[in-house]
């Protein structure tokens, strides 16, 4: 996510019992206050629903803004809001992105195990998404697609060594499938 130096970041993390309306309501709460939600993403988690956005606001807003978020028709929603920065590894571009997916039968710690080697390696873990689907055979699958990078990657002798080093992950792990695609700056 870029940061606007021109504007205030708040992070939502909102959570609710599910039901119709949800995204909508908070979303025009965020508008309706000056805010531009430019990032976000929504699950529904058994009964509850959980909302993740990123909102860009004018700074003079802010106070104002945050006050708002305990306006009497959102307590249906459990929200945490905190302010964004720019984090310091954006002082370094990154010289080499990672996108992994990867699947391998349900069992803990396959985000564990996939997350520790891609710390290894020194790289931040910048978007991850998991999920739990039924293979065709009828076995409950584990998929991970996460997108890293690194900014100390510099030559192709290293990449490769870690590519390699990572993808070691498909038979350590007895992953059914695993895809990395490197993208370099």
């Amino acid at each position: 996510v870029e940061i606007d130096p021109n504007m205030d970041h708040m992070n939502l993390s909102a959570a609710g019992k599910q039901r119709p309306g949800l995204v909508a309501m908070l979303a025009r709460h965020v508008a309706d206050h000056g805010g531009n939600v430019t990032h976000s993403k929504m699950v529904r988690l058994g009964e509850e629903f959980i909302i993740q956005m990123h909102v860009a606001i004018p700074k003079e807003q802010l106070k104002k803004f945050r006050g708002s978020l305990k306006d009497r028709k959102l307590t249906e929603l459990d929200i945490q809001a905190t302010a964004l920065t720019r984090r310091p590894t954006h002082k370094t571009t990154a010289v080499l992105g990672m996108r992994i997916h990867c699947v391998g039968e349900d069992r803990p710690g396959i985000l564990a195990d996939v997350a520790e080697r891609i710390a290894s390696k020194g790289m931040s873990l910048e978007d991850v998404s998991t999920t739990r689907r039924m293979s065709k055979n009828g076995v409950r699958e584990f998929v991970i697609d996460a997108l890293a990078s690194s900014p100390n990657l510099k030559d192709k002798e290293n990449l490769d060594q870690c590519i390699s080093e990572i993808a070691s992950l498909e038979q350590e792990l007895q992953l059914t499938h695993f895809d990395v695609r490197v993208h370099t700056a």
